[in-house]
This record gives structure tokens, C-alpha cells and sequence, in this order.
């Protein structure tokens, strides 16, 4: 049969091998024809969707990708800030000791001066008093030369003393006699 030709061979012509089996007709073909072109057709519709369906769960899975990526890094970052927070504790909880020491020492200080104010009020008012009374009392005072022994001074005369003239010099002649002069 030649190309084109829409001739359904015969039982006649078919060959001995094909013999059981009887050749559809044209109708039949036509049919059978349309029939899976219907089929091939619903097929393809069904491999673009999914197709489609497959570059979306692809998309998906890159950006699930990328999401798990992103969120190893926020762990990361997550495990540091932990670790960043707990040194900060240990650091807050010294510092908070130190503060307490100090507010402790700074109380202390400050009942010290308070005490240091009212002493000082309290020896102040005594001071200033002795500064403004006049001693009406006469210091009788032995001049004695320190290059000389003690025995020698209590045997000098006021007669030797050159800078004794004119001042009121008590010689004592001896030890006791030079202890009830300062008394």
C-alpha cells in the first residue's frame, strides 16, 4: 500500500501471519485515533501541571533551603548571645557587690564625718577661748648652755650669762632647786 492511500487492505491481501486477527476499518481508526489523541492530549495538560507543580515545590524547597541556612546562622548568633548574657550576669552580679560595698564604706564614711563635725565644733569653742585669754602667769625659765654638763649649769651664776641682762633669770644650784622653778 503506498503512502497516503486510505485503502483498508482485504482478507485477501493481508498476509498468512496476520490472519487471525482482522484489520479495523477506517471508521474504527479514525476513532481509535481521536481517541488517544484525546488521551494524549489530557496527559499532556496533566505533565505541564505537573510540571508546574514541580518548579513551585522546587521553589519551595529553595527557599526551605534557604530558610534552614538562615536559621542555622540565627542559632549560631542565638548560642553566642546566650553565652554573651550569661558573662554579663557573672559581671552585673560583681558589680552589683562592688556597689554594695561601697554604699556600705560611703554610710561609714559619712557617720565618720559626722562625728569629725562634732568634735570639731566641740574643740573649737575650748580654742578659741585659750587663744583669746591672756597668760597672766610668769614662766620663770633657767638658761642653760647645752655644750655644758647638768652639774656644771646648776653651779653657773646669772653673772656669766651675757644673754641674760635685763631678763628675769632664777639659777638654780641644783637639780631639785630646778624642778620646783618649773613647777
Amino acid at each position: 500500500m503506498a503512502k497516503g492511500d486510505r485503502k483498508v487492505q482485504s482478507e485477501d491481501e493481508s498476509s498468512e501471519s496476520d490472519s487471525e486477527y482482522e484489520s479495523p476499518s477506517y471508521d474504527e481508526l479514525v476513532q481509535l485515533l481521536n481517541k488517544y489523541t484525546k488521551v494524549i492530549r489530557k496527559t499532556i495538560s496533566e505533565n505541564d501541571k505537573l510540571e508546574h507543580e514541580n518548579e513551585s515545590l522546587l521553589a519551595k524547597l529553595k527557599s526551605s533551603d534557604e530558610l534552614r541556612d538562615q536559621n542555622d546562622i540565627m542559632t549560631t548568633k542565638l548560642k553566642e548571645l546566650k553565652f554573651y548574657l550569661k558573662e554579663l550576669k557573672d559581671e552585673h552580679d560583681k558589680l552589683e557587690s562592688v556597689r554594695d560595698e561601697l554604699i556600705t564604706r560611703h554610710r561609714a564614711l559619712k557617720e565618720e564625718i559626722t562625728t569629725l563635725k562634732a568634735n570639731y565644733v566641740n574643740l573649737e569653742i575650748p580654742y578659741n577661748i585659750a587663744i583669746n585669754e591672756t597668760h597672766l602667769a610668769t614662766n620663770n625659765v633657767a638658761k642653760l648652755d647645752v655644750a655644758t654638763s647638768c652639774d656644771d649649769l646648776l653651779v653657773e651664776s646669772t653673772s656669766k650669762c651675757v644673754g641674760c641682762k635685763g631678763k628675769n633669770v632664777v639659777v638654780a644650784e641644783s637639780y631639785e632647786d630646778t624642778i620646783k622653778i618649773k613647777e
